[in-house]
Parts: structure tokens; C-alpha cells; sequence
């Protein structure tokens, strides 16, 4: 098994999107093939954040994986995190978890 997202392209696709949500990258084995948990401020934690989980795929599809990942759902993801943090601090949106989820379409 392989994990199709490697931590250096998400921070570097965050940088390049000048993105500096504190994100946590989690490669862990899961049904969900990758989704991302927008979690605002709480008592618990004074600041906006964002979970990103990845899954692992067969060591045979891993290359084709990580392609559709870097192309298109770090892609997706950039935008809709973009979407959220472009509105106001207190918009009801904003001030909710969200959720953001890709499948992979298996060969």
C-alpha cells in the first residue's frame, strides 16, 4: 500500500496559494479515499484549522493515485479552503466545521 499524497506537496501547494491555515496531514488507511475537515475557532483552540486525510491505495495504482491527487483534488482543495477563508470571520459558513471529500475513481 502507498499513500498518493506526500506532505511536501500540500505545504508547497498551501505556500504557492499563500494559504497558512494551521493543517495537519494525516496518511492513515480509511474507506474515505482523502477528505479535509475545516474546523473554526473554539475555546479549545483560538485559531482556524484544517485536517487532511489521506488514504492509502494498492502499491500498483499508487503513481496514478498520486497523479490525480497532485491534478486535480489538491486542486479542488485549494479552492475550496480559498472559498471559505474569502469570506467574512463571522459568516455562518466560516464559523462551522465544513467538509470536503474525494473518491478515487479506481482503474
Amino acid at each position: 500500500m502507498r499513500y498518493p499524497l506526500r506532505a511536501s506537496f500540500l505545504v508547497n501547494a498551501l505556500a504557492a496559494a499563500n494559504l497558512t491555515i494551521d493543517t495537519h496531514l494525516i496518511n492513515a488507511p480509511s474507506r474515505i479515499f482523502f477528505d479535509a475537515h475545516f474546523r473554526p475557532p473554539n475555546a479549545a483552540v483560538p485559531h482556524e484549522r484544517l485536517y487532511v486525510r489521506a488514504s492509502a491505495v494498492p502499491a500498483q495504482e499508487a503513481s496514478v493515485a498520486r497523479e490525480y491527487v497532485e491534478r486535480f483534488v489538491v486542486t479542488e482543495l485549494i479552492a475550496w479552503i480559498q472559498n471559505l477563508l474569502s469570506m467574512p470571520e463571522q459568516s455562518p459558513t466560516r464559523m462551522s466545521e465544513q467538509y470536503f471529500r474525494r473518491d478515487w475513481p479506481s482503474p
